[in-house]
């Protein structure tokens, strides 16, 4: 394929804009509530993790060139492949030596694919895998245009399918094919000692097919420490239940109640200090459970950090508690009128409207903040994220909610911000309600910091 020919059908190629907007606002919003309230079902049937990447599944391209049997051999160098696709799980084992080989192979269309190692560390799962065969595409791209660096798959329990779990790129080419690795985040309350973790790829660098495995993991040797210690504020209670400690990790189990409020968002995060005062780096966590009772939402929870020093004494343990909430809805019924947070101080002033054609202008003000409390990036983001909905498209605003097309900081000092929308053709504003986006404030300002807990190691 011609590079000229091919950025000459780039260039020409419309792209619906606002369609685009819409679809990443209503994705940003999905993935900020899916970060905070993240429920986990059986390993089996979920199709996606929290990883130390910050997406829902780490796909990490692994060993290049040099065939897997010399990689694994070579420990420090399978190390520095870990590292450099930021898997510090991978890197701290394959240093170690605690990769286990395996051999376990599955042919579809002419194409090889064979499953040469594993570990389970912790909370920690990986595999890496060769595909070969006289089936695969030879070239980045296939005849039809398409990149197929990249591979798919899903996982399942005795026959049902699912969702894919993840797809991305990823391959590395070899000299007979490709290779790569794959960490998954297991999201079970109780950590098995082995299983067999049931996985069907069903694309490989564009090639459609069926390989199925049932790879056998073994949990690596951990040290668990109980604890009921636990600290209260007027709002919150935080009990830790146990901390363990893995070979390449550090996991943190603990239970987070906090009082239910309408529209709130809240979330939790743990800072840990070591005995000499270096921060143990969080790399992961989520939500295992959700309870309500009599007005809270009691949540058992998991952190997942990076290997503590071996010579440790003690962990400090600081929970902070950043606030968020829904977006407040307001409809247009005039050139100026005012909206409040419902749960903070803030509240926003529109001081001017303006339709041409179809594009809608918002000026308005920010009170109940102080100006210096915010840098400029802040404002400029929460004029990017307003939104306006359609009256009849309320029941799901977050989906059909047009994000702002421009957001513009007027004046820092005086907090005057600008917001521009692109709305339906011969609609009129007065269809439409406004969304103010004060989670960003909330989540901005500062978090609720809870007394630190001390844990001992030396149990």
């Amino acid at each position: 394929m011609e590079k000229a020919w091919f950025d000459k059908e780039v260039e020409e190629i419309e792209v619906p804009q606002q369609d685009i907007l819409k679809a990443i606002s209503a994705g940003m919003q999905k993935g900020r509530l899916q970060k905070k309230q993240i429920v986990r079902k059986k390993l089996a049937t979920r199709t996606g993790w929290i990883t130390s990447s910050a997406a829902a599944l780490l796909l990490a391209a692994g060993f290049v060139s040099t065939p897997v049997k010399t990689v694994l051999a070579d420990v420090p160098f399978l190390g520095g492949i870990y590292d450099k696709f930021g898997s510090e799980t991978g890197k701290e084992l394959a240093q170690s030596g605690l990769v286990t080989k395996l051999n376990e192979e599955a042919v579809s269309n002419n194409v090889s694919l064979t499953v040469t190692s594993a570990y389970y560390d912790g909370t920690n799962v990986g595999i890496t895998f060769t595909a070969t065969g006289d089936g695969l595409v030879k070239e980045d791209i296939d005849r039809n245009g398409v990149w197929v660096s990249g591979f798919n798959f899903y996982l399942y329990e005795k026959g049902e399918q699912t969702e894919n779990a993840g797809s991305s790129s990823g391959l590395k080419k070899t000299e007979n094919g490709y290779e790569a690795a794959v960490e998954f985040e297991y999201r079970e309350k109780e950590l098995p000692e082995d299983f067999t973790l049931p996985i069907t790829f069903t694309n490989i660098a564009g090639n459609e097919g069926m390989w199925k495995f049932n790879v056998p993991v073994k949990q690596l040797p951990i040290k668990t420490i109980a604890s009921n210690a636990s600290v209260k504020t007027k709002t919150d209670s935080l009990q830790l239940q146990s901390v363990s400690l893995a070979k390449a990790s550090t996991i943190i189990d603990f239970t987070w109640s906090t009082a239910m409020v309408a529209g709130a968002n809240d979330s939790v995060e743990l800072k840990v200090l070591d005995d000499k005062g270096k921060q143990v780096n969080n790399r992961n966590g989520g939500v295992l459970s959700v309870q309500k009772i009599d007005g809270m939402q009691k949540k058992e929870m998991r952190t997942v950090l990076n290997k503590v020093n071996a010579n440790a004494k003690y962990l400090m343990v600081y929970p902070e508690i950043s606030r968020d909430e829904e977006d407040t809805l307001h409809k247009i019924t005039a050139a100026s009128f005012k909206v409040k947070s419902s749960r903070s101080p803030y509240s926003v002033s529109i001081t001017g409207l303006k339709k041409d054609g179809n594009v809608l202008t918002l000026d308005y003000e920010l009170t109940g903040l102080k100006a210096s409390a915010f840098k400029k990036d802040i404002l400029q983001n929460f004029a990017e994220m307003a939104k306006v909905v359609h009256k009849n498209d309320l029941a799901q605003k977050q989906e059909a909610a047009i994000l702002s097309s421009k957001g513009i900081v007027l004046d820092k000092e005086k907090l005057r911000l600008q917001s521009r929308f692109v709305l339906a053709k011969g609609s009129s504003e007065k269809d439409y309600y406004v969304m103010i986006p004060f989670g960003i404030l909330s989540m901005n300002s500062g978090p609720d910091k809870m007394d630190p807990i001390k844990i001992m190691l030396n149990q």
